[in-house]
């Protein structure tokens, strides 16, 4: 989702100059005057993912009994405390702040605490199988 958007308002933002050879060739992108609207719309539509994220990281930090997996839960609990911080304010003032500058941003941090779950899994496997 967060690709989409911040792929279409990219894409708005470079192509509004060619627009009328856009037309021609019947390849539509999103208009400019739109960017602030998408962008307000890629935030909400990705917070509340963000925030399932965060309070499962909590869970986690908080359920653990490995060192290790709470010392991941913790470095993607701060991943994601960036990420709805960025959510947060580019949707504060979405018309200054588009999502195709930003977005990547919390899409980096997913990814961060995507593989610090993987990881944490394969630790929690090992411990729980060698008790």
């Amino acid at each position: 989702m967060s690709v989409f958007y911040g792929a279409s308002i990219h894409n708005a933002n470079n192509n509004f100059h060619i627009q009328h050879l856009n037309q021609m060739d019947n390849i539509v992108f999103y208009d400019v005057k739109e960017v602030p609207f998408l962008t307000f719309k890629a935030t909400f539509v990705t917070l509340p993912f963000i925030l399932a994220i965060f309070i499962s990281e909590i869970v986690i930090l908080f359920r653990t009994k490995v060192r290790q997996v709470r010392n991941i839960a913790l470095g993607a609990l701060a991943a994601m405390a960036v990420a709805l911080f960025c959510d947060l304010y580019v949707m504060s003032n979405a018309k200054e702040l588009d999502f195709s500058r930003w977005g990547f941003i919390w899409i980096f941090m997913g990814f961060l605490s995507l593989g610090g779950n993987l990881l944490s899994w394969f630790i929690n496997r090992r411990y729980v199988a060698v008790e």
